[in-house]
């Protein structure tokens, strides 16, 4: 997985949001009789063995059962050290299972994120041990009643786990998921277009290259070269895209299968790794229609959130959508969802499947993030060389007052010169060109090996949710190459040419 080496301003960032990645916040709430704490190693199918952490409430016992929570990390961490990490669940009833992946902290083997047949069987081989406990409440054989916590790597695990047992037996044991900002598709998240996104693919490469598996080194030296991920058409070099796409929930849903579980998600919109494109895939495509029912997605302003100076773009931060009712915060909203799920309790949820907050800290709730209105951009040409020669377009969509929020969709007539070409496309506001920033702090690209001439383009754009005012514009800016990408713009010189350009909005029912 490729890119280049980091300044140290930009390391630093990476560092410090990957150890909030890495691990789950405390949750809150007051501390009740002490837990019953036990670290144990569980042996998966293969004898790899797992560290887990099980927190028993005080008052779980054999004749009163209670249901447990399963949690894991971020990439490079590793599972919780005490009960303390989680009072609100354990003063809730409910017992925990924290879970170190394999490959990291005291679990042993390589890591091979999330392969259905390695993680995938270790976590089923966690609730087996779960289900054995006297004091858990099971729902039959090897039947726990549990949900699943964690941000990140610790969100992909539970999609996977999900799916994994659906494919083999038709069913899952997890009752309720609540993955943070994590992927659906794995390789449009690191590779968008077969563009590597280079600042986070180093930064992931460099938290956990001593834990993967050697294809993971090869593919590194192949996208540090070529800024592309290995396809599995080059001799002598892993294949890490078939790889990537079944470790993904997109490779169950292209296989059929759909996971029938309530699932409360949580994704930074400004978030330039997993995108909110990829929680909405989540919602839209993982879930079956009974799920989507009782599941919800909270955008945030936060994640895997690096800033943009090219293109210029405002790295908004907080949560306003995570609060409802009398649920302050997302741990809390959390909490009250996994009561529903797993007690039957009828706390208070969203109304709408989407709260989306907005750039300047309001939050829209919608039901639909479809584009509802096109609108016609004109023509553009963007020239793009190996260099980064050139300066982003701004092309306007549309005058304020209006409100976006979703994700847009760009067709247009594309024609390319030069091999290997690469242009950078998003949406921004500003009163003029000069002082728009890029919305959502994200941009999606669009890459061609070869020429093409008048090909018919469509795709998405980075999702948004912004209120655009009176006085100022929504622009599409395309861009010759992002500072997210840094030093994989085209890798010849030519042109990128977008013609007959129009974007649909997502603009929400007033």
């Amino acid at each position: 997985m490729g890119g280049t080496m980091l300044g140290r301003r930009a390391t630093a960032i990476v560092a410090s949001t990957l150890l909030l990645v890495a691990g789950l916040a405390s949750l809150p709430g007051a501390q009740a009789s002490e837990p019953e704490r036990t670290t144990t190693t569980v042996e998966s199918f293969d004898g790899t063995e797992i560290d887990t952490l099980v927190c028993q409430p005080a008052d779980a016992s054999a004749e009163d059962p209670a249901p447990v929570v399963m949690h894991s990390h971020g990439w490079g961490g590793s599972r919780a050290d005490d009960c303390a990490s989680f009072d609100a669940l354990l003063d809730a009833g409910f017992g925990v299972v924290s879970v170190t992946q394999r490959g990291f902290g005291n679990s042993g083997g390589e890591a091979h994120v999330h392969d259905p047949d390695l993680e995938g069987q270790d976590n089923k081989a966690v609730i087996d041990h779960v289900a054995s406990l006297p004091w858990v409440q099971t729902e039959g054989p090897q039947d726990p009643v549990m949900g699943a916590i964690g941000g990140s790597y610790g969100g992909g695990y539970q999609f996977i786990t999900a799916l994994t047992e659906i494919q083999e037996t038709g069913d899952t044991r997890l009752d309720a998921l609540a993955p943070e900002i994590t992927w659906y598709d794995l390789v449009q998240s690191l590779a968008p277009d077969d563009v590597i996104r280079s600042v986070w693919v180093d930064a992931l490469y460099a938290a956990g290259a001593t834990n993967v598996h050697q294809g993971i080194h090869e593919a590194f030296a192949y996208g540090l070269a070529t800024g592309q991920l290995p396809d599995g058409t080059v001799p002598g070099v892993h294949d890490v895209v078939a790889d990537f796409t079944e470790n993904s929930p997109a490779g169950f849903v292209s296989d059929g299968v759909q996971l029938d579980v309530p699932t409360l998600m949580r994704q930074g919109l400004t978030d330039n790794l997993f995108t909110l494109n990829q929680a909405v895939d989540n919602y839209q495509r993982t879930l079956t229609a009974d799920a989507r029912a009782d599941s919800y997605l909270v955008g945030y302003n936060g994640g895997h959130a690096l800033p943009n100076a090219y293109p210029p773009g405002t790295l908004a931060s907080g949560d306003p959508c995570s609060s409802v009712g009398d649920h302050e915060g997302f741990d809390e909203l959390r909490l009250a969802f996994l009561e529903n799920q797993l007690t039957g309790a009828d706390n208070p949820m969203p109304g709408t499947a989407y709260r989306l907050a907005t750039d300047d800290g309001g939050c829209l709730a919608v039901d639909s993030v479809e584009p509802t209105q096109t609108v016609d951009a004109g023509p553009a040409q963007v020239a793009a060389t190996p260099s980064g020669a050139g300066a982003p377009v701004y092309l306007p969509l549309t005058e304020g007052p209006t409100t976006v929020a979703g994700v847009p969709q760009l067709d247009a007539t594309l024609t390319t010169a030069g091999v290997d070409q690469r242009a950078f496309l998003g949406l921004a506001v500003g009163p003029s060109p000069a002082q728009a920033q890029m919305l959502s702090n994200n941009v999606l690209p669009v890459q061609r090996d070869l020429p093409v001439a008048q090909e018919d383009l469509s795709m998405e754009l980075p999702g948004v949710a912004t209120e655009v005012a009176e006085d100022e514009t929504l622009y599409l800016v395309v861009s010759p190459t992002s500072d997210m990408f840094v030093h994989h713009g085209s890798r010849t010189p030519g042109t990128v040419a977008f013609e007959d350009v129009e974007v649909g909005l997502p603009v929400p029912a007033s």
